[in-house]
């Protein structure tokens, strides 16, 4: 048992670690890409027709509307969000199956099967049912 207990420990830890990095860079890109879009917004409303940051300001809201539409595509098609839902899926699992593995009755063919199921649900993820 301490076998199949070392390996859900070290899954835990990486799906634990992504986690956490792909919510990070989920929620990061897509409120950086909101805020420039508000800021490209609030500098043509405001009628600014002097130079920004070294840039004509319609060259500079050019570029804030360009990094914002950048910043929603990469949030998008990145697939953020998929790999953080992913983690925090499989770090849910993992965590269940630890919790079986501390009954006194846990059984050790049992754990490998429900941790063989739970990658494979966090690998069908991304690549859907082919697995």
């Amino acid at each position: 048992m301490e076998q199949i207990r070392a390996k859900v420990e070290e899954s835990f830890t990486k799906a634990n670690t992504g986690a956490k990095a792909w919510s990070t860079a989920y929620h990061t890109i897509l409120g950086a890409a909101g805020i420039v879009g508000i800021i490209a917004s609030l500098v043509s409303g405001a009628g600014i027709t002097g130079d920004i940051l070294g840039m004509s300001s319609k060259t500079f809201i050019a570029v804030l509307s360009a990094l914002a539409a950048m910043l929603t595509f990469i949030g998008g098609f990145g697939g953020f969000e998929k790999k953080w839902i992913s983690n925090r899926q499989l770090r849910h699992d993992l965590n269940m199956i630890k919790v079986d593995m501390d009954a006194n009755d846990a059984d050790e063919k049992t754990i490998r099967t429900k941790y063989k199921e739970a990658m494979s649900r966090h690998e069908s993820i991304f690549v859907g049912d082919s697995i």
